[in-house]
């Protein structure tokens, strides 16, 4: 019997995202390796982005079957009265097929890649937050988990404390290549007693998470979420997520995927909440 987290682990890529270019990323979009630990339906890509590189790519071949045809015309007439409009036309024809190489290279990686990519992201946008349980202004939900090494993280020792709260898998990729933002924010607030964080493993064991924590170098607590019961309050599907609560106990970030962007808002809300009043 496969789980269902096994089954959202199908459809998940295991390339961080931040040791690619930016070239290949925009391709990683139209292959559906975007690293967003999504689930859902088929991406649906616009037709009309399909259509543009296709003619612009046959008119290259039309160009090259013609300066071809025309180079060997000139050839084989050489003596004849045509000669020289064939080796303009094979000239002309020549000099076009790296002109339209060119658009091809400039439509597919300055518009074709960037606009599926924009839909990718929207989609992934409305799919967060169509699984997720909670929203930013939210109360947080009322929790009790016990990390790797005994320490109990309950609602009673966490008020008045800025918590960051990260969901993952050992097997998901966009999770292995989120986390060491994660550890970067833990090494910057780990002394702050304001600060709590809590990185835990969902439906895994405290045996996997802890061998996860110690074959990656992690210091973060870490804690294992068997039967998915915290992270259900908090959303339905897809990982990796991160929830901020700030010291009110209300819900003041969320974030879902492996995404650059969010994860450096992600470590600028948390210094701003700390510096905050208490």
């Amino acid at each position: 019997m496969i789980s269902r987290a096994q089954q959202e682990a199908f459809q998940l890529p295991d390339a961080p995202r931040r040791t690619i270019s930016p070239n290949v990323l925009r391709v990683g979009f139209v292959l559906n390796i975007y690293p967003f630990g999504a689930t859902g339906s088929a991406f649906k890509m616009n037709p009309a982005y399909k259509i543009v590189p296709y003619v612009l790519a046959g008119c290259v071949v039309v160009a090259l079957v013609t300066a071809v045809a025309s180079l060997i015309a000139a050839v084989v007439g050489w003596r004849g009265p045509h000669r020289k409009r064939r080796l303009w036309r094979f000239a002309c024809c020549l000099a076009a097929c790296p002109v339209l190489a060119g658009l091809i290279y400039v439509y597919f990686y300055h518009v074709f890649l960037p606009g599926i990519a924009r839909q990718r992201e929207l989609q992934h946008r409305e799919q967060s937050a169509r699984t997720s349980r909670i929203e930013t202004g939210d109360r947080a939900p009322a929790f009790v988990i016990t990390d790797a090494d005994g320490n109990a993280l309950a609602p009673g020792n966490l008020q008045k404390k800025v918590v960051l709260v990260n969901f993952f898998a050992t097997w998901c990729g966009p999770c292995i290549a989120e986390l060491p933002r994660i550890q970067a924010i833990w090494d910057e607030h780990r002394q702050n007693p304001d600060f709590a964080l809590i990185v835990i493993g969902r439906e895994e064991t405290r045996e996997a998470v802890v061998a996860f924590r110690q074959e990656h170098g992690f210091t973060f607590p870490i804690a294992a979420d068997h039967d998915r019961s915290v992270y259900a309050l908090f959303a339905e599907e897809l990982i990796p997520r991160n929830y901020l609560i700030a010291r009110d106990g209300t819900i003041c970030f969320t974030g879902t995927g492996n995404v650059d962007s969010e994860l450096d808002a992600l470590a600028d809300e948390v210094r701003r909440q700390l510096g905050a009043s208490p």
